[in-house]
């Protein structure tokens, strides 16, 4: 199970970066608080352990030790890691992920809570100590039966979705962060993927990043929680209250790509087992919270909303705000947008920009809010302040592009509302320079061209993406890119026979008519 895409890491290390602020949104009119919105809202062991004991059984929870595999794949790392994993019926993606971590760990748990296919016998070819649970509906209790097993002095917790990244794990960079004495556990970075990863194949576009603790010290103080979306930060900072650090490594996990939902039908368990949650817990606003945004990844926005909004009201009153409200914020106010409430998403983005200042998603979506409002200029500068927030991955859960390519795309759409050609082009440049994908690339490249009038130069990268628009996301926009193209001849025509330019709406159009099939890559 992967919890990071609605993870708990910022309730416990971001929070003081992100609390202290207050929760009203003075201006010379009137003050707006967060109630005014509220209220008008509707196995074998493999390998040798020396003379140690066995590991004792966790709980009274049965693990058998079933499975006897011979070890196809020797371990040749120093480093003193445990990789521990819980599985089920994961035999397309267990090779690739213990693939990546071979190199490394020294010792390999895997527990498979019932499988039915080759997983077990996957896990045992490359070394893995194979065990036996007894599923119970309880992530967490899973996590905490197989981390008891571990010998080594550290422990790493993998999903069988998800993969080491190959340049940020290398010995060199990881066996310093174990002779930290003070340090004992560290967040990492996950990076949630858009698509199904296959070997040999490059890196795809992500969803989201954020930043989870995977990597920590084998203490038996440290143990995860919840039966669903389980964490185990608490427990670390329970025994050690600044013994958590961020560390330079990063997880790619693909469990979430729209695909994989489908096929493996995640988001029906995961509503069962957090309604098993919230009957246990039924006054627990991290609940409600995790409730509301299984509903939103289905669109289910009106459904979400009370969810959402019933944690906002009752959270933002404390005086200790945990990390996870920006994340609340963020999909309370996009509910309301794509429910049509339009006035009431505003005043809430509002609040939230004061609340949380540099948080790139939520200046983004305020800026497209203001521009449905025509509020161009408040528009951009929300837009613009978004493209200097830097670096926030560990502070915030944030989605692909912001702060970067993609906030620099809404500033230049603002600015083009504004008749501000060079600022527009300026941000299409840096939207270029940040995005992958090559038709869209060179579609911001035109736009670009454009507003700086080299229109030869902009009409070479529309038939350029002309020639590469059936493998991209924009497929369905080859209408729009003849009638881009169109408009382009016009304009080059006009600069040849040196007749002034006067028509600076056509102009505009270039840029701002792409916008739309972008918008499905920024949500």
């Amino acid at each position: 199970m992967n919890n990071e895409v609605h993870n708990q890491v910022h309730s416990h290390a971001a929070r003081s970066l992100q609390a202290g602020r207050h929760h009203s949104l003075h201006d010379s009119h009137k003050t707006i608080s967060i109630n005014d919105v509220l209220a008008s809202t509707h196995t074998t062991s493999i390998g040798t352990h020396g003379d140690r004991p066995p590991p004792c059984h966790y709980a009274a929870t049965h693990i058998s030790q079933a499975m006897n595999a011979e070890k196809c794949i020797p371990y040749t790392s120093l480093l003193p890691i445990t990789l521990c994993l819980i599985v089920r019926d994961e035999a397309d993606v267990i090779g690739r992920c213990l693939a990546s971590a071979v190199p490394l760990v020294r010792e390999i748990i895997v527990v498979d809570t019932g499988s039915i296919d080759d997983t077990p016998h996957i896990a045992a070819a490359y070394g893995a100590a194979v065990h036996y649970f007894t599923w119970a509906d309880d992530f967490a209790a899973a996590r905490n039966a197989s981390i008891v097993l571990a010998h080594e002095p550290w422990i790493l917790v993998l999903d069988a979705d998800e993969i080491m990244e190959p340049e940020s794990w290398q010995a060199g960079n990881v066996l310093p962060l174990l002779l930290q004495d003070r340090v004992h556990a560290y967040y990492v970075r996950c990076v949630h993927l858009a698509e199904r990863w296959h070997i040999g194949q490059p890196c795809p576009d992500s969803l989201a990043v954020d930043m989870a603790c995977r990597l920590f010290r084998n203490d038996p103080r440290f143990r995860f929680q919840g039966c669903i979306h389980e964490e185990i930060a608490a427990s670390v900072q329970t025994a050690y209250p600044d013994g958590l650090q961020w560390a330079p490594l990063t997880l790619w996990h693909d469990g979430y790509a729209p695909e994989v939902l489908r096929i493996k039908h995640k988001s029906d368990r995961n509503r069962q087992l957090l309604l098993k949650q919230l009957q246990e817990y039924p006054n627990d606003p991290l609940w409600w919270y995790a409730y509301g945004t299984e509903l939103f990844q289905d669109e289910q926005y009106e459904e979400c909303l009370p969810w959402l909004m019933r944690t906002l009201s009752i959270m933002t009153e404390k005086a200790d705000i945990p990390g996870y409200m920006s994340d609340v914020w963020l999909k309370s106010v996009y509910a309301l947008q794509m429910t049509g409430q339009i006035q009431k998403a505003l005043e809430l983005a509002q609040l939230g920009n004061e609340l949380y200042p540099n948080f790139p998603d939520l200046l983004e979506l305020h800026a497209y809010l203001l521009g449905t409002l025509n509020r161009f200029e408040e528009a951009y500068n929300c837009a613009h302040k978004a493209t200097c927030c830097g670096n926030i991955e560990h502070l915030y859960t944030t989605t692909e592009g912001a702060g970067g390519w993609r906030s620099h795309w809404a500033a230049a759409c603002m600015a083009e509302r504004l008749h501000r050609s060079e600022v527009a082009a300026r941000h299409y440049e840096e939207a270029a320079k940040g995005f992958k994908q090559p038709a869209i690339r060179m579609m911001l490249t035109a736009a670009t061209a454009a507003h700086r009038n080299d229109f030869h130069t902009a009409i070479n990268n529309m038939l350029l993406v002309l020639d590469s628009i059936a493998a991209s996301p924009i497929a369905a926009s080859v209408a729009h890119v003849h009638a881009a193209l169109s408009t382009l001849y016009y304009m080059l025509q006009q600069q040849l026979v040196s007749e002034p330019h006067t028509d600076t709406q056509r102009k505009l159009e270039i840029g701002l008519e792409m916008a739309p099939y972008i918008r499905p890559l920024i949500k």
